[in-house]
């Protein structure tokens, strides 16, 4: 009883220099999408006594596994992270989308009735499945197009362009929107 509480987030030993408690408080993800983990590390000291030992807690952050895009650098950014499955847009996107996923994490786009101005290019070999849903008509402006040598795509967006489809293995292209030109190279 009456000992001032000294604590740190940064994983450093607490001091009585530190950040001394008073309410609770807020940590934040170090990691954004990937997640990552904050450590809080505390110490209890009252004049004429000993200082407590220290107390700490990890808090875990996991790594997202959806995002929701209103941006390209966002768009990007959710296809490249092997850690996202659904990436879903928040809003009109204008421009274009050129993304490469290396890990093998298959992967939802949801549009909804939200729109990409420009063109979308995917590449993504190691990924089993790749979906696209929407109901914008056209859901891409541009032109689509995809490689992914070892997965199965299930298209159910309209493309404004052409669908260019250089790579799907021995796997499939799962066609659900009327009206789409589609190439194979």
């Amino acid at each position: 009883s009456g000992a001032t509480i000294y604590y740190t987030i940064d994983g450093t030993a607490p001091t009585t220099s530190s950040t001394q408690y008073s309410a609770a408080f807020t940590v934040s993800n170090p990691g954004g999408a990937s997640g990552g983990t904050v450590t809080v590390k505390a110490i209890a000291v009252k004049s004429g006594m000993s200082n407590s030992t220290v107390a700490q807690k990890a808090i875990v952050y996991n790594a997202a596994t959806t995002a929701t895009v209103t941006s390209t650098a966002e768009f990007i950014a959710a296809l490249t992270n092997n850690n996202i499955g659904t990436i879903t847009l928040g809003g009109d996107i204008n421009g274009n989308v050129t993304a490469t996923r290396t890990g093998a994490n298959n992967f939802t786009i949801n549009f909804a009735t939200y729109v990409l101005t420009g063109n979308l290019t995917i590449t993504a070999n190691s990924v089993n499945a790749i979906t696209f849903n929407g109901t914008a008509i056209p859901a891409v402006t541009g032109d689509l197009s995809v490689a992914a040598a070892n997965a199965t795509v299930t298209n159910g967006i309209n493309i404004g362009g052409a669908i260019t489809v250089s790579d799907v293995g021995g796997h499939s292209w799962v066609e659900q929107a009327d009206g789409n030109t589609i190439t194979l190279t």
